[in-house]
Formats: C-alpha cells, structure tokens, sequence
C-alpha cells in the first residue's frame, strides 16, 4: 500500500513538520475542512487521490501530508518516534474518523461494485440466515436465506473457488497462498465442529 511505503526517516520528518503545522489552530481547521469538504463533495471517493497528491500536499506539504496518510492509514506504532501528548487528541481523531473512508474510498476506484463488507443476522423465527453485503459504493444488497440455500451457496463457493484453482485459471500470489493456508485450516476446524454437532444426535438416538 503506497500510503505506508516510506522509511522510518521519512515518517519521523513528517511528523515533525506535521506537528509545526498543527500547532496554530487556524491551521488545525484548515486541514480538517480540506478533508471533510472533499468527503462530502460530489466527486468522492473519486476525488481520493487527489485529496492524497495534492490538495493535503499543497496545504500541508509533502513530508508533513505522507505522515497524515501513513498515519491514518495505521503506520507501524513501533516506529521510533515520540508522539507529543498534546498531539495525541487529534492524531486518534484523525484515524477513528478517516481510516475506514480513506480505505473505502480505495477500494471503490479499484474496483466499485466489488465488496466491502459482509453482516450476517438471523431471523427473528430462526428459519432465516440474512446476508448483508455492503459493496464499494456504498450500495447495501440483503439476501434471505433458508439453512440449505445458505448452506448451498457456500458449498458451491468453496466447490467453485477449488475448481479454478486447481485448473489453473486463477492464479495465487505467495502472500495469497499464505492466508489460505490460514483459512482452509480455519474451514477444518469449522466443519469439525459442525459433524461433531451433527452426529452428536445420531449417535444419541
């Protein structure tokens, strides 16, 4: 991610410059502004990478406004740099408010329709799996399930993702291979749990 490729140098003069600038008010607010009007104009999340290139940089200045980014975007903490207590405040300010935009907003101009959350609820009479899948937009789609549709979407997910895996047609990066390593252990104990809770019955009746 480009917003968290800069070296511990960089990070520590940017901070210092960030931390300059910060200390009048006026600027304070003015930084603040710049974002939440870009936020809300009619151009987001389109207008991301502008907000990233140049109107923070312009305000800002370069040092100062990758420090922003890499800071909100959560930069290692175990870089060495001492945080002014005062400084404190805003820079949590900063990351609980703009972090989960910032990485929407990402996302959309990578992909629009594609997802960026998954909620599931069940229903009230306990017949009904409820999926919420909240795409890059901002679009909210809800699908209603039944045990055995839910059940069956998920084995034909798993049953198609295998397929084209093995066949080559989709291809798997090293650090991909390593999540599902993580995963696919993950579904084992998962699918475990679920016989055990199965044949549990069988074997009492």
């Amino acid at each position: 991610m480009i917003e968290l490729n800069i070296d511990v140098t960089e990070v520590i003069d940017g901070y210092t410059e960030f931390k300059e600038y910060i200390n009048d008010e006026f600027n304070k607010g003015l930084m603040l502004r710049a974002i939440d009007n870009t936020i809300i104009g009619k151009s987001w999340p389109r207008s991301y990478f502008e907000l990233r290139s140049s109107i923070l940089p312009a305000i800002l200045g370069d040092k100062a406004s990758k420090f922003l980014f890499w800071f909100i975007f959560g930069g290692d903490d175990s870089t060495e740099i001492d945080y002014e207590e005062e400084d404190l405040p805003l820079l949590n300010f900063l990351r609980s408010n703009y972090t989960d935009k910032f990485l929407k907003a990402k996302q959309f101009n990578v992909n629009p329709h594609g997802f960026y959350q998954i909620n599931y609820t069940h229903g009230a009479d306990k017949d009904r799996f409820n999926i919420y899948i909240t795409r890059n937009d901002d679009e909210q789609l809800l699908l209603r399930t039944s045990v055995v549709e839910y059940c069956g979407m998920l084995s034909q997910f798993i049953e198609y993702f295998s397929k084209m895996t093995n066949a080559g047609a989709i291809e798997i990066s090293a650090e991909e291979e390593t999540f599902l390593k993580m995963i696919s252990s993950d579904l084992k104990e998962t699918f475990n749990r679920l016989e055990n809770r199965f044949y549990e019955g069988d074997n009492n009746e």
